[in-house]
């Protein structure tokens, strides 16, 4: 579910709650965060970029989900996830979207599978 503009009524009709989140200055999965993470690992990198660029917090349960799932952004499309990696090194809020404050640790686990990626390709091209 999304939010949607009725142009008879001037309303926003916001089933997920979103207009709320935004008010609470808050980063939420719509739905159970878990599997939200699991189908699409580049949301982990988008999520925390996000909230680092807008100074919002990532709800409890979201920010669980990406630090129990960050491994696998290893399984995430290549170009998305490089595509991701640079939009987030590439803001001034880096630092505090993927530093190593022990709270996400995505940085870690792309640049871990960005080197294994590497050294794989160097492997191969002897």
């Amino acid at each position: 579910m999304r939010c949607f503009y009725s142009p008879q009524s001037f309303q926003v009709i916001d089933f997920p709650g979103g207009v709320d989140d935004l008010k609470a200055r808050l980063i939420r999965t719509i739905g159970d965060p878990e599997l939200r993470m699991r189908e699409d690992p580049v949301r982990m990198m988008r999520a925390v970029r996000f909230a680092a660029k807008l100074g919002f917090e990532i709800e409890p349960a979201t920010r669980a989900a990406i630090e129990r799932h960050r491994a696998d952004l290893a399984k995430a499309s290549r170009p998305r996830l490089v595509d991701e990696t640079y939009k987030t090194l590439a803001q001034p809020e880096a630092a505090h979207a993927l530093g190593p404050d022990g709270r996400t640790r995505l940085l870690e686990s792309v640049l871990r599978d960005c080197l294994r990626a590497f050294e794989v390709a160097r492997r191969n091209s002897r």
